[in-house]
This record gives structure tokens, sequence and C-alpha cells, in this order.
């Protein structure tokens, strides 16, 4: 799986390592407090998180950070509509605008989401086998939550 080579790129000889970030991203949501600034549109909350507010959001966020990260370098919206395929075969990425270095779940949280909307969950059984990992449901969860924001 190509999402596999993208974790092997060296972090420290990145742009993106002095860029954009998971960690970056988390502290300037911190920082902004866009749940309290007006600056989420709750209306496009995935569907689990409708009718709660961004400071309600917000806090669930703080209280389920994750005690460690595994950084590599991540596309950091890996989801299906990024993805080029041609002939059935990936053919490339687009949207890099928050590529850099992350937690690898960054990039998984995001990709399991999109593949439960567009095929339902059971698919996301295949795309950890392929990954070769278990899901880290404490991973999933924040990182999906922590998009709600962006």
């Amino acid at each position: 799986m190509q999402v596999a080579r993208l974790y092997r790129t060296d972090t420290d000889t990145t742009a993106g390592n002095s860029g954009y970030s998971g960690r970056r991203r988390f502290n300037r949501l911190r920082r902004d407090r866009n749940g309290e600034n007006g600056l989420v549109d709750e209306r496009d909350f995935d569907e689990i998180r409708q009718g709660r507010t961004p400071k309600d959001l917000f806090r669930e966020l703080i209280e389920s950070k994750p005690d460690s990260e595994d950084l590599v370098f991540t596309h950091g919206d890996y989801c299906l509509p990024n993805i080029i395929l041609e002939n059935g075969k990936l053919n490339g990425f687009i949207d890099w605008g928050n590529a850099g270095s992350a937690d690898r779940y960054q990039d998984i949280a995001l990709l399991a989401r999109s593949i439960t909307y567009n095929f339902g969950a059971e698919w996301t059984e295949v795309l950890f086998a392929i990954l070769g990992i278990k899901p880290d449901a404490q991973k999933i969860h924040f990182y999906t939550l922590l998009d709600e924001f962006f």
C-alpha cells in the first residue's frame, strides 16, 4: 500500500518537518480556540457528532489526547477523494496542504473514516490487514475528532 511508502519518508529531511505537524495542528487549535471563536461550522460535523457544540467537542478532544505519538511523514488529509486512481491502480495524491510530520494515525484515522463512509465499516478491517497493524481506537477517535475543527 502506497501509504506505507509515505511513512518511510525521513521526517528529518522533509520540508514538512518544519511546517505542518499533527502536534502543531493540535496546539494551534488550543491557541486559537477555534471552537469558541465561531470558526467551526457545526453543520459540517460528522453525523455521529451532529447536535454537539464545538466547545463540547474541544473538551472531549483535550481529554482524549493520546499519550504518545509515532511520528512519520503524513499526507495530513488522507481520504478517498484525495487519492487518484487510473485503470484501477494508484496514480497519485492531491491536497498536500496538511502534509508533514505527524502521528501515522493522522492519516490512518481519516482514511478509515472515509472507507467506512463510502463502503462500510467491514472494509476498514481490510485496511488494517493491508497495513499489518491492529486498529488503535483511541488514536482513531482523537484524530477524527481533531479533524472536526479544520
